[in-house]
């Protein structure tokens, strides 16, 4: 059984690299979120994940706007639900993924169910991730969809957009770090670049269609911030950039493999 999950911050690329998997013969889920105005392909995360990993987030006192540090409980009847939703797919798909943002924080726990997972990370520039949250749950807000006041936090609370990049991705550095042969980490500027399906296959033996990222690669959804991020702490800053540094340094052990692969070729 070939299993990958897609992870990092919301708002980061991960639909955008889950859409490329899909096309390549990634099983990703039958039960998709559909597109809306900020994400028209789709979201490409499985109802039924999503759905427990918001659960799994509510028996932490947590919603998906986790914006301190997190180390999560998983209760015994949602190991029993994880170990089912995991049991299930088996049985039908033998290659076979997730993408779910809230994910970041249950990765480790994934792995203890699926000792085999592999997980390609992709990440944003923090200022940049930040503003396309805050233009969506602007828009959200004026639109009244979905509750108004998780929208606006985004204004109420400092830095909030960027706290949770902050939390998001310090997870998924320190998974990246404990199981570095089972996880690439790339930026999603470097996506439409890189032979991401290549590199999986040739690290992994996931026997997915090589398909070009340029078939659905989507520049207008990836704009960067038009000013200058507003920042109210000067620690959070230094976080940031600390935890940017962490993942442009597990960045470059991808472009490594990607050249040993060139190689080897």
């Amino acid at each position: 059984m070939n299993v990958m999950t897609i992870a990092g911050f919301h708002r980061s690329g991960t639909s955008l690299l889950a859409q490329l998997l899909q096309r390549a013969g990634l099983f990703i889920g039958d039960e998709l979120i559909r597109g809306n105005e900020t994400n028209p392909a789709g979201h490409f995360e499985d109802r039924k994940f999503v759905r427990l990993h918001e659960a799994l987030l509510a028996d932490n006192g947590f919603t998906w706007h986790v914006d301190r540090p997190l180390l999560p409980y998983v209760a015994p009847d949602r190991w029993a639900q994880m170990t089912h939703l995991v049991e299930r797919r088996a049985l039908s798909h033998t290659v076979w993924g997730f993408k779910d943002p809230r994910s970041c924080f249950f990765l480790h726990a994934w792995k203890h169910l699926i000792p085999d997972l592999k997980a390609v990370v992709v990440y944003r520039h923090w200022a940049d991730s930040a503003y396309s949250l805050e233009r969506r749950h602007a828009a959200h807000a004026l639109q009244r969809k979905g509750p108004v006041a998780l929208h606006q936090l985004f204004w109420e609370k400092p830095d909030h957009a960027l706290r949770m990049w902050l939390e998001h991705n310090r997870a998924l550095v320190r998974y990246a770090r404990t199981y570095p042969d089972d996880t690439l980490v790339v930026s999603v500027g470097a996506l439409q670049e890189l032979p991401i399906i290549d590199l999986v296959n040739a690290a992994w033996n996931m026997g997915l269609e090589p398909i070009p990222t340029s078939e659905i690669f989507d520049s207008d959804a990836l704009g960067r911030r038009p000013v200058r991020q507003p920042v109210s702490r000067t620690d959070t800053v230094a976080a940031l950039e600390k935890t940017w540094h962490d993942l442009d340094e597990l960045a470059e052990l991808t472009q490594a493999r990607v050249q040993e692969t060139a190689n080897a070729a």
